[in-house]
């Protein structure tokens, strides 16, 4: 497919920025976070165009496989991390939540030939729901990337505070802040995500929940950070117990994005494929 060129371009392009950031924390130059940053939105281009060519490819939204999947979440990570690299200038996290992304695109381009091509969509996913529920919960997942960098970011700032290396990091108040910023935007994505698919559900298997495995770790997902908005608001606990919330968050993300699917049976087996 011409679309896998441009993956391809995107995960090479992707590596070197990971490489940068690495790079970034060992000597401690901040001209080398502009460039890995740099290179970071360069790679975001192919990897824009490669999305937008899988879905003239296959004639459908693409994020309806495994393949499709992986590379769409990875779009959405770095899209989130992108926007709020902008919106608050910082750039540092890229260390922790780029590996995500390249890890996601190389298993999506390692897979067998047959689980890469386009496909027509199965008939439980035949639906404009899957239109609007699936961006939503993985635009979510993206924002809870971000959050995820920038809780481990705030952990390793207090953890190692005296280190010279982590002078390449924001400050913890800021890595607290981003981390919150990004429930804040995540979170309201999957109450509508997890909403919108009740409905999808009612209409393609008659009900509106019926405890599938997939559904039961969403809801797992949404109690997390729910918890997480919970003790930032009202119960006042510390940033650092808040960002291993955060963190266990993204666990149970990765959980009901992969493990479900890896090791769990139910209504949503089709997307094992």
């Amino acid at each position: 497919m011409k679309s896998d060129l441009f993956y391809q371009a995107a995960l090479a392009i992707y590596a070197v920025s990971l490489v940068l950031y690495v790079i970034r924390f060992a000597i401690r130059k901040a001209t080398v976070e502009a460039v890995a940053w740099g290179v970071l939105v360069a790679g975001f281009l192919p990897h824009t165009v490669a999305v937008a060519m899988r879905a003239v490819e296959a004639d459908h939204v693409p994020w309806s496989n495994l393949f499709e999947s992986l590379t769409f979440i990875a779009w959405t990570m770095v899209f989130a991390f992108l926007a709020i690299g902008f919106w608050v200038k910082v750039r540092a996290l890229g260390m922790f939540l780029l590996p995500f992304p390249v890890i996601g695109i190389a298993v999506a381009l390692t897979l067998d030939a047959d689980q890469r091509m386009p496909a027509p969509l199965v008939p439980a996913l035949a639906s404009y729901w899957i239109k609007i529920h699936v961006p939503c919960v993985i635009l979510a997942y993206g924002a809870f990337a971000v959050s995820f960098a920038a809780a481990v970011g705030y952990l390793v700032k207090t953890r190692f505070s005296g280190a010279r290396w982590t002078a390449a990091l924001p400050s913890a108040e800021m890595m607290d802040l981003i981390a919150y910023r990004a429930v804040i935007i995540g979170f309201p994505l999957l109450t509508f995500g997890v909403f919108l698919g009740a409905f999808w559900a009612n209409e393609a298997w008659g009900t509106y929940w019926s405890w599938d495995p997939k559904e039961t770790w969403s809801l797992i997902t949404w109690f997390v950070y729910a918890v997480y908005l919970h003790a930032r608001l009202v119960a006042g606990w510390t940033s650092r117990t808040t960002a291993w919330v955060a963190i266990a968050g993204f666990a149970v993300v990765l959980f009901c994005y992969a493990g479900v699917n890896m090791f769990l049976s139910g209504l949503h087996s089709y997307a094992k494929s």
